[in-house]
């Protein structure tokens, strides 16, 4: 069985369009947001407290993520025996925190063969935290011919930058980023970003923003993502922090 973990709905549209073959378990955390650190054992507790945190203020939200979250990652838990597992995921810190959490679930449930990395196609350093987002449906099938596999060795890397970063552990996080992998390009910039978000890095960036004369949220979103988007933050997690610099 062939599985494509695809980071997001927007890339799951355009991959259903694209006539590859296999299952689909669409990512939709948000895990550079608000606490990760579970036990490592109980993942329904892992669930329960992002289910608190992201519906903190809709908490009817909270059937939404137990079926259309939690549920995408539990389907890893039951592939059969032999499975290509392909993930998806873009080179900044929102996708790779994600696919971080994949590779840890993986490993943790004993899923860690026949795993492979689908880069997208940089046409453009300019436009490379862009990602899949920039690619047409016809990009797609070129990518997958491009997969990378994960060594032992790469997802024992994927785990302990999950452990690291969830424990918000930046001397880790600084000690692993100097590991070559080709399935971790740009591990140095990303987890260089991961430090400076955890220190407070996006809400200055946010805040210098507003101050050099954006005037509303569009402008201030459309600079951030232009200059910032090794982030790979959404308009939602850029205007929560907007709104709370502005209150």
């Amino acid at each position: 069985m062939q599985i494509h973990v695809l980071t997001g709905d927007a890339l799951a549209e355009l991959f259903s369009l694209s006539g590859i073959e296999g299952n689909t378990i669409i990512s939709r955390e948000c895990l550079i947001e608000g606490p990760v650190l579970g036990d490592g054992k109980d993942l329904s507790a892992f669930w329960q407290m992002r289910a608190d945190y992201l519906t903190t203020d809709a908490p009817e939200e909270k059937e939404f993520y137990f079926e259309k979250v939690a549920k995408e990652f539990e389907k890893l838990l039951d592939l059969p025996a032999g499975s290509e597992i392909n993930l998806w995921f873009e080179f900044d810190l929102f996708c790779q925190a994600n696919m971080w959490f994949v590779l840890n679930l993986l490993k943790q449930f004993g899923k860690q063969q026949n795993i492979y990395r689908i880069n997208p196609i940089i046409k453009e350093i300019s436009k490379l935290w862009r990602g899949f987002g920039d690619l047409s449906v016809a990009d797609l099938p070129i990518c997958l011919a491009q997969k990378i596999p994960f060594s032992e060795k790469d997802i024992a890397l994927g785990v302990q930058l999950w452990q690291a970063y969830s424990r918000q552990d930046a001397e880790a996080l600084q000690a692993l980023s100097q590991t070559n992998s080709p399935c971790f390009p740009y591990l140095r910039e990303v987890c260089e970003a991961a430090i400076a978000k955890q220190e407070g890095a996006v809400e200055i960036l946010v805040q210098n923003i507003i101050q050099a004369g954006a005037s509303n949220f569009k402008d201030v979103f459309l600079r951030f993502s232009k200059e910032n988007g090794i982030y790979g933050l959404g308009d939602l997690q850029v205007k929560n922090i907007y709104e709370q610099l502005v209150a």
